[in-house]
């Protein structure tokens, strides 16, 4: 059986888990296609539960995000961003819910545990917005995503991921937006920086509230 998983920007902390993938050609078996899937993203659950419950997410080139069990590899869901494609992926820091930006406008959020195509989150960016790049803050209550460049310029728009109690919906819209910060499309790195800049910088969030 020909190797048709292909690891594109592995970083050294997931290497050990991109070889299991790879040596188990684990995307043939579980998609039932001879068409070649290419990992774009992988992420890792950081809840504190023993390693045999821990859950990986990987981005694949199909536009799904798919779980995994982490000790055997097993597919246990899959994801999907349509009608948009998705780009990143990555676990709350404190639950097993998975996120991904969406080029339909949204970042979505999902229980990792429930299989469930819908996600339980939805964040709404402003009409025209195409994210491309995201990240969530080190206590799960902000997430930042970036724009493609359009009309000379590219957005930083940030959402409250806190559950209010007294509004269940779903479906939340943007806190606000940074513009006239960056001459091309936001890239992963600078949205990182602009969520660690949380952890020190309370005028990030009052500006955007």
């Amino acid at each position: 059986m020909s190797n048709i998983f292909t690891t594109l920007d592995a970083t050294p902390d997931m290497e050990k888990i991109e070889e299991q993938f790879t040596n188990l050609n684990i995307v043939r078996r579980s998609s039932g296609t001879k068409e070649p899937t290419y990992l774009l993203g992988i992420d890792t659950s950081k809840t504190a539960q023993t390693e045999k419950g821990s859950l990986v997410a990987v981005l694949c080139s199909n536009g799904s995000i798919r779980i995994y069990d982490k000790e055997r590899l097993n597919i246990l869901r899959e994801f999907s961003g349509n009608p948009g494609l998705l780009n990143g992926v990555k676990f709350a820091n404190s639950c097993d819910s998975v996120y991904s930006s969406c080029t339909d406008g949204t970042v979505k959020c999902w229980d990792a545990r429930v299989a469930s195509e819908k996600p339980v989150q939805l964040f709404k960016g402003y009409p025209s917005n195409i994210f491309i790049s995201f990240d969530i803050s080190c206590n799960d209550h902000v997430i930042c995503a970036g724009t493609e460049k359009v009309d000379d310029d590219a957005l930083l728009v940030f959402w409250d991921a806190r559950i209010n109690s007294q509004d269940l919906s779903t479906t939340k819209d943007p806190l606000g937006a940074y513009s006239e910060t960056h001459s091309d499309d936001v890239t992963q790195p600078s949205v990182e920086y602009i969520i660690s800049e949380l952890k020190n910088n309370a005028t990030y969030i009052e500006a955007v509230i």
